[in-house]
């Protein structure tokens, strides 16, 4: 095996590491995708909720407003933790895909880099047989 054959065999290597990592860089993605999904759901589900127990303020006396102002207090700081989780998700999946963009150069470098390396490995040969 020649020198640029061995050069080739860990180019091959790292394209092959290179593509590991994309792959584990996307399945991140889809899950803090799917995180996303399932806090938008969550969320939904408290601002039916928090309607609700708004829509029924009209009917209740003044001790059960104060409850009712208390439950509307949770539901607001939860409705902000869980946009805030969503951010925090969507900044991630941001970072994510620039880490995937910078593995997609090296990954394209690599296989230019194996197609010089094939050109010289078959110059070589052909030289060699004349």
């Amino acid at each position: 095996m020649s020198d640029l054959e061995r050069i080739l065999k860990v180019r091959r290597a790292r394209e092959a590491a290179i593509r590991a990592r994309m792959e584990a860089l996307r399945d991140q993605v889809r899950s803090l995708t799917a995180r996303i999904v399932d806090d938008r759901r969550d969320r939904s589900v408290n601002m039916q909720e928090w309607r609700a127990v708004s829509t029924r303020r009209a009917v209740l006396d003044r001790g059960q407003l104060d409850c009712v102002g208390e439950d509307l207090a949770e539901f607001s700081a939860r409705d902000a933790k869980i946009q805030a989780d969503i951010e925090r998700k969507l900044a991630q999946i941001a970072r994510l895909e620039q880490d995937i963009q910078g593995e997609s150069d090296a990954l394209r470098q690599n296989l230019v880099g194996q197609e010089k390396l094939r050109i010289l490995i078959d110059e070589n040969i052909e030289l060699k047989r004349r």
